[in-house]
């Protein structure tokens, strides 16, 4: 497993960070870019034609000297981690993906099934995107919401770039609710973040890698702040809910209504 997408903010500003990625990558140059992600500057740095990474400052929504955001993926995901990793031990993942490739026949019928188990075990929400028709333009499985902090994309990536068709990619994508959670996803291995959540723990276990210690990196709630939350809900939709209760018939009714209409975490 490795790094395959890596975006953290650093508390450095751009000169510094300039700087220490020119150290870092030799033969390495910085190019203009557009800011975004509400950020209104950005940098690419360059080897030839080739992007290594991405540096965006001046945070619209913070204060001035907020820090630089920065980001790499594909092949240099894993070397600008290792190297935020050394220079800033302390910066904060906002996303990290992990991605490990398998090929051979029957590999997307066994890796696919193997996910929609694991999916169907622990109640995680399924997507399918591609071509599960004929099969011949690359097929995805999506495990967990888009905005879930974890989630888990099964595709077969060799009928869509790298001409194998039976090469197979499981990737990783977690993004950390919490700046407490930002700053532990920033020292943890690709194999440690598949303990995020019970689901993909078992994935991890069932693909070879047992042993991964569960991790919390999700939104950490105070029994206090759970409490006030259910005590506004009652007092805001008290009402509506006795009168939907009243259509169905009993409480038990709307609670099954309730599960049936909720989305999956």
């Amino acid at each position: 497993m490795n790094f395959d997408w890596y975006g953290a903010s650093v508390d450095a500003d751009i000169g510094e960070t300039a700087g220490e990625a020119l150290s870092a990558f030799e033969n390495a140059s910085w190019y203009p870019s557009k800011g975004r992600h509400g950020f209104n500057r950005g940098m690419e740095l360059k080897r030839g034609d080739t992007k290594i990474a991405e540096v965006l400052w001046e945070n619209l929504g913070a204060p001035a000297g907020g820090g630089c955001f920065v980001q790499a993926s594909g092949r240099h995901a894993q070397p600008v981690a290792m190297w935020l990793r050394s220079w800033r031990p302390q910066h904060r993942v906002a996303r990290v993906d992990v991605a490990e490739d398998y090929t051979g026949p029957g590999t997307w019928d066994r890796l696919s099934g193997l996910c929609l188990e694991v999916a169907d075990r622990h109640d995680v929400k399924v997507e399918h995107a591609g071509d599960h028709h004929r099969a011949i333009d690359g097929r995805s499985i999506y495990l967990g919401g888009r905005t879930s902090v974890v989630r888990e994309i099964c595709y077969e990536k060799g009928k869509q770039i790298s001409g194998d068709p039976d090469h197979v990619r499981l990737e990783l994508r977690v993004r950390p609710a919490s700046r407490d959670a930002k700053f532990q996803a920033a020292q943890l291995s690709p194999t440690e973040l598949y303990g995020a959540s019970k689901w993909s723990a078992e994935l991890s276990a069932r693909l070879g890698h047992p042993d991964v210690a569960r991790l919390s990196l999700g939104t950490v709630y105070r029994d206090d702040d759970v409490l006030r939350s259910r005590q506004f809900l009652i007092r805001q939709y008290g009402p509506t809910l006795r009168h939907w209760k009243g259509e169905l018939g009993s409480w038990s009714a709307l609670a099954d209504e309730f599960a049936r209409q909720l989305p999956d975490d």
